[in-house]
């Protein structure tokens, strides 16, 4: 090769890395700050003080409560719970609810049109123990002042009367009830708006699972879901 050809090559060779060499240092430079705008490592928190501290507390709760699960019964009530915060997320609370029941349309239209009675059970009292945990906390801005609230979980054990038609519901001539008692848990979770540092209202849904029988004669034990919505306002100290 001669030294005219070996200057081309050189030349191309030098051209080729003046191009090569600013495309490279842009692509580090975007690469880079991609990197550090996606880095699962890096964390940012945003603080705020909490205005309201549940360690150490009582408190107090008196709820409306309404059941979502009644097909042929208008079914209301009340629950009564007392709890105490050992630590500012962690609970035990117990319960206590009472229920009305009252034969709503769906059920007076079967009787009027197919002159039968549905299997019913119709739930009478629950009371038990509930373990209460409150990870979340946060506070909403509404017509230019700040309210903020809790947001809660619990899961227990539950002691639950009732009444069911299951042993009569084969004769369509008999509304017989017998008296039924069951063990069953709970899942629930809540919300919790602080009104001052004692009052606060809450909001609330509870699913009550147990088993029982069903109107057909030697069947197994089947799961049940009752389950309810509940306002009240509740009192701590």
């Amino acid at each position: 090769m001669n030294s005219k050809k070996i200057l081309n090559v050189k030349f191309l060779l030098a051209l080729g890395l003046i191009l090569l060499i600013p495309n490279r240092s842009r692509s580090s430079e975007r690469d880079l700050y991609d990197f550090r705008w996606l880095d699962q490592d890096k964390k940012v928190f945003v603080l705020q003080n909490k205005e309201y501290t549940k360690d150490n507390t009582f408190y107090f709760d008196f709820s409306y409560l309404s059941n979502l699960s009644s097909t042929f019964q208008d079914t209301k009530g009340f629950q009564a719970k007392t709890g105490y915060y050992f630590h500012e997320e962690w609970a035990f609370e117990l319960t206590f609810i009472d229920y009305s029941n009252k034969n709503n349309d769906a059920y007076n239209n079967l009787r009027r049109v197919n002159a039968t009675i549905p299997f019913q059970r119709k739930m009478d009292k629950s009371y038990g123990g509930t373990v209460i945990y409150a990870p979340f906390y946060g506070k909403v801005n509404t017509f230019n002042k700040i309210y903020y609230f809790d947001w809660y979980f619990g899961l227990g054990v539950l002691g639950i009367d009732a009444v069911s038609n299951a042993k009569s519901s084969s004769n369509p001539n008999s509304e017989a009830f017998s008296k039924e008692h069951f063990t069953g848990g709970l899942a629930k979770t809540g919300l919790k708006f602080h009104a001052n540092k004692n009052w606060h209202l809450n909001l609330e849904i509870q699913n009550t699972y147990f088993k029982g029988y069903g109107p057909v004669p030697g069947s197994s034990k089947k799961l049940n879901t009752n389950t309810d919505i509940m306002f009240g306002i509740g009192f701590s100290f």
